[in-house]
């Protein structure tokens, strides 16, 4: 019995959402040098198919980041800082990250800490930092410095994730990734 048109429509779909799905990964580990021999190695599928779906790796890219799952962790990250303390801000947003379980939440949080920029989230953070350090209550130093280990950390959890996924690696206590934006208390 041939196929409906319905039938075509979902396989099509699904064929699509599997190439989307290999690729979030490849986004995650090597960012902006992917290339469509990758996604369609990772996909397992020919060239032809992935250019039959995407018009280049650019557009993979960017349908990725339109999905509810990015833009939700997106807005999750992205708290509103107005009328807090800066190192409260900071806490939620580390919270966040730390809490991240499922292994595409994890690839596209590595995407977003990799992102930079004016609105990137290493940018919120680094004025967070600077801000705290005014308000005296997170440690001195570099403010990007300080953002790079709290997000080089959370990066390196998630690679292990994500290039490992038999192994479950433990994530450090919440209460020593805060200790890198602590300010140390004065000791006479």
């Amino acid at each position: 019995m041939p196929r409906t048109s319905l039938q075509f429509k979902k396989m099509k779909d699904e064929r699509k959402l599997s190439i989307l799905e290999a690729a979030l990964p490849l986004f995650s580990i090597h960012g902006d040098k992917v290339t469509i021999d990758m996604v369609s190695n990772a996909a397992k599928c020919s060239h032809g198919l992935v250019y039959h779906y995407f018009k280049n790796v650019d557009e993979i890219f960017n349908e990725l980041l339109s999905s509810d799952t990015y833009l939700s962790l997106v807005n999750k990250l992205f708290i509103d800082d107005k009328g807090r303390y800066a190192y409260e801000v900071i806490k939620d947003i580390m919270k966040e990250l730390h809490s991240l379980s499922s292994y595409q939440d994890m690839c596209f949080a590595n995407i977003i800490l990799s992102l930079e920029g004016k609105k990137s989230l290493f940018d919120k953070v680094t004025s967070l930092v600077a801000r705290g350090q005014k308000e005296g209550e997170v440690t001195g130093g570099d403010p990007r410095e300080i953002t790079m280990c709290a997000f080089l950390l959370y990066k390196g959890i998630y690679l292990c994730h994500i290039t490992n996924k038999k192994f479950k690696y433990p994530n450090p206590a919440f209460d020593n990734v805060m200790k890198i934006f602590q300010k140390a208390p004065y000791i006479k």
